[in-house]
């Protein structure tokens, strides 16, 4: 495993020591974490095993649960679970401040790029550019939520259950744009012959990801 990665989820074991989910891990050698995406997403798979390993650095047991984003965060924000597995640096901001026991670890542990995947060219640079065009996206991902909802295109947007569903739309015509994580998409549509056809991709921004 890259050794800057461990170094990093082995400070951020240690700076969680000033949590109230640190001070029950010490009890109980054991933490629990909540995951907005499912553990076969790739930001959890590059995300677990550093903090299981930095965890397990620090005599504590750590593994995660999933659940849809939004409930995710009400089971760790309530303290029913001991914190999230990731999100990103503006979090307090982007949540309005909705979620007040989680307190971000600034330690990044990994960063996403943001993708418009489409069947053909078409003239897509930025955000803006997704105006007049059917656009698939993933429900629940705040980040992309917000990017879209300043849009106005409210008609025009599709919002599915899982990054796949919205690739495939595209792939059937039944939408112009799915946005998708670059390396999760590239690994999906190399991989299957029914999305061979989305052969055109802009990066529309970055986000990084933070415990």
């Amino acid at each position: 495993m890259n050794s800057k990665l461990i170094g990093y989820g082995l400070v951020m074991a240690l700076l969680l020591s000033t949590t109230a989910a640190q001070a029950q891990a010490q009890a109980q050698k054991s933490l629990m974490f909540s995951s907005g995406m499912p553990a076969d997403a790739l930001i959890p798979q590059r995300i677990y095993p550093v903090l299981k390993e930095a965890f397990k650095r620090n005599q504590i047991e750590f593994d995660t649960e999933y659940h849809p984003s939004y409930r995710s965060l009400e089971l760790s924000n309530s303290g029913r679970l001991d914190g999230e597995i990731g999100r990103v640096w503006h979090f307090k901001k982007a949540s309005a401040g909705a979620y007040p026991n989680l307190i971000r670890v600034n330690f990044m542990v990994t960063n996403m790029l943001f993708m418009a995947f489409s069947k053909r060219d078409l003239n897509i640079n930025s955000w803006q550019d997704l105006r007049n065009h059917e656009v698939a996206f993933l429900r629940g991902q705040a980040w992309t939520t917000n990017k879209l909802n300043k849009l106005e295109m409210d008609e025009n947007l599709h919002p599915v259950a899982t990054s796949t569903q919205a690739l495939k739309m595209v792939a059937a015509g039944r939408t112009d744009i799915a946005i998708v994580e670059k390396n999760f998409g590239d690994a999906l549509i190399r991989s299957s012959e029914e999305l061979s056809t989305l052969n055109v991709s802009v990066i529309l921004g970055e986000i990084k990801i933070y415990p």
